[in-house]
């Protein structure tokens, strides 16, 4: 093997390994990657993520609807909305609304304010109040209201298959 290629394959080496004992130096140290699920612990957007699900007429028509809510931190969130319930559970591909939410404060009480555009082009709003999200008409009034769910998988707590790792 010539020389210089021996000196590059030890430089890639080397590199890599440097690479390697950063990236475990940096998941060990607990500063560096603070998550928490303890909503005790987490900031005030946190008690407004997760799912929603519930029914609503759309246009006369009975929908199943499923949204998603993403804290994004300081009072900004990611919404989806998915016609036919969340995934996994009933969303009618490809449509979904995309939006934006931001919590404010509304008579001493944190509500957050969303708005998004369907696959339709139609502008649609709506708010996270307690544990529900509420659809509003034009005129602000509540069209539907989606409770928040906690889904589990119909899979956990039970036993592996047969030869699995």
């Amino acid at each position: 093997m010539p020389a210089d290629l021996r000196s590059c394959l030890a430089g890639l080496v080397i590199a890599a390994l440097i690479a390697v004992t950063t990236s475990f130096t940096d998941a060990a140290d607990p500063a560096q990657n603070q998550a928490s699920t303890d909503p005790m612990a987490a900031d005030a957007d946190f008690a407004f993520q997760g799912e929603y699900a519930g029914d609503a007429s759309i246009e006369g028509q009975p929908l199943r609807l499923g949204i998603q809510v993403v804290a994004l931190g300081e009072g900004a969130f990611d919404v989806v909305a998915y016609p036919g319930g969340l995934p996994g559970d009933g969303w009618s591909r490809p449509n979904k609304v995309l939006g934006k939410g931001t919590r404010i404060v509304r008579d001493d009480k944190p509500v957050v304010v969303l708005e998004g555009v369907d696959w339709t082009g139609q502008k649609r709003r709506g708010e996270i109040r307690g544990n529900a999200v509420v659809m509003l008409d034009d005129d602000g009034g509540v069209v539907a209201s989606f409770s928040k769910v906690e889904r589990k998988s119909p899979t956990l707590g039970a036993e592996p298959p047969p030869g699995a790792i």
